[in-house]
């Protein structure tokens, strides 16, 4: 298995590949984040998720786009730091939360079911390759019948050098360009 950032990498190739914009690229990568950096983005991403109303699994389960455009506005507005909308699966060996495939993505591309859920998952990766996910274990929660979480509980942040072997990330494209062309939301700079 390919390290994150490498498979982050790949997806901003395909990204490129399908003409899609992934905005700016944060290749080559910044020097690791420190560790107090990482604490303000957690703290952060709960103040402003708490704010918003979204304090348990169920308010934050299913809203993985609102979610991370929101914190990726507020983290740079904040802490001045650039993140990365990143659009994949999470992949353990018995089970592929909202399992992707380049396949899947193009015939969405080329006949987006306006209105209908794409089956895709969305989290932050920051300039140091470290991912941000404050959805993925909400949504496990009420898929797998798990109790509620208070948010707090449900915010994952991986550093770079992390080698996780089940239920990793596997970044497919970068950038919102995709959500917006199934659909999902209008574009935000427009």
């Amino acid at each position: 298995m390919s390290s994150y950032k490498a498979r982050f990498v790949s997806a901003l190739k395909y990204t490129e590949k399908l003409g899609l914009d992934p905005g700016e690229k944060p290749v080559p990568w910044r020097g690791k984040i420190s560790l107090k950096k990482a604490r303000d983005v957690l703290l952060l991403s709960r103040e402003v998720l708490d704010a918003a109303g979204m304090r348990q699994s169920s308010d934050l389960a299913m809203n993985c786009v609102a979610v991370h455009l929101k914190l990726q506005s507020a983290i740079y507005h904040y802490l001045k730091m650039k993140t990365y909308i990143t659009i994949g699966d999470i992949f353990w060996s018995d089970y592929v939360y909202c399992e992707m495939s380049h396949e899947a993505i193009e015939k969405e591309l080329n006949n987006p079911m306006l209105g209908e859920p794409i089956k895709s998952h969305v989290w932050l990766t920051l300039q140091d390759g470290s991912i941000l996910d404050c959805t993925g274990e909400a949504h496990l929660d009420l898929i797998f019948g798990r109790e509620e979480h208070p948010l707090e509980q449900c915010l994952t942040f991986i550093p770079p050098d992390k080698n996780i072997e089940d239920g990793y990330r596997r970044p497919f494209l970068v950038g919102p360009e995709f959500l917006v062309k199934a659909g999902v939301f209008t574009n935000p700079n427009a």
